[in-house]
């Protein structure tokens, strides 16, 4: 596939790790002493000079305030949000789909607390009061099928679904969750991901740190600044992240991963972030739950 030859050559050039030929650590770029299946980075982060400006366009009314978001394929019905309209007084949101146009539309099904899109156009939730994950699987309540336990979710531009559960991920393999994957380095507190062209995660773990399965059964770390959320397009050069650096109105910096280790802060902020397959730009969620889209 032409995106995954040239998101392979990306992740290399960003000394992540991968080649072209499959998974090792670059000479010189990283230590795996600690741990049969934690690699961990030598090289040191890079911030880029200058800021990344972007017209950020507001997406909707604001009419329900959005708490997560995910992009997915197509513009209609392939961003999806949970939306703070019409809680159930348990910690969940309803689901909004984007109509393509002017505004988000509520489902009128399942409730949650993450969301994400997959390949397929098709949104997966996880919600608090079950501690489920659910695959959209049609419209209303109905519509919707539990694929077991799970925290956080997070989906890929060409296949890969992965979740969080119990702060560890494992992977979706079409009927099923793999065994859970446990950092031995220490890697075991992981609270947001989201997954690559190639299929597999990316996670920030508790202390802001950020690491990529290299393999279906280990981790890469990914010099990055200290991380709330991470959001992966379609493309390469396509990875935004939520830093930990404060921003006006409760918000925080939004970076961009731009080469070798290296980060560049750009003119946007937020809590939530996901990445548009189509641009390769971010959408952001708010502090105040407003949907903002990079142009």
């Amino acid at each position: 596939m032409h995106y995954r030859k040239q998101w392979i050559m990306f992740v290399a050039a960003a000394g992540l790790g991968l080649s072209a030929a499959g998974c090792g650590t670059e000479e010189g770029s990283a230590d795996s002493s600690d741990s049969s299946n934690v690699t961990r980075q030598t090289s040191a982060l890079v911030i880029a000079p200058g800021t990344e400006s972007y017209v950020w366009v507001q997406m909707g009314s604001g009419g329900a305030k959005a708490l997560d978001i995910g992009c997915g394929p197509r513009v209609a019905k392939g961003v999806w949000i949970i939306g703070k309209d019409g809680d159930l007084g348990l910690g969940d949101w309803p689901a909004f789909y984007w109509n393509g146009s002017n505004d988000f539309v509520r489902d009128g099904g399942r409730y949650g607390t993450n969301i994400d899109v997959a390949a397929t156009n098709d949104p997966w939730l996880t919600d608090s009061l079950n501690g489920q994950v659910w695959e959209h699987t049609g419209l209303g309540v109905t519509g919707w099928t539990s694929r077991g336990p799970g925290a956080k979710i997070g989906t890929g531009a060409y296949g890969g679904v992965w979740r969080i559960t119990n702060y560890h991920l494992s992977r979706w393999n079409g009927s099923s969750w793999d065994a859970p994957i446990n950092g031995s380095g220490g890697i075991n507190a992981l609270v947001a991901l989201d997954v690559d062209p190639t299929g597999y995660a990316w996670a920030v773990d508790a202390s802001g740190g950020l690491w990529m399965m290299n393999s279906s059964t280990s981790y890469s770390q990914v010099q990055a600044p200290p991380l709330n959320d991470i959001g992966i397009g379609a493309t390469y050069g396509s990875v935004y992240a939520i830093s930990r650096e404060p921003a006006a109105g409760g918000n925080y910096v939004l970076y961009h991963q731009v080469g070798t280790n290296t980060w560049k802060k750009t003119d946007g902020s937020g809590v939530r972030v996901s990445v548009d397959f189509t641009t390769g730009k971010p959408w952001v969620v708010s502090a105040d739950g407003i949907v903002y889209a990079a142009r």
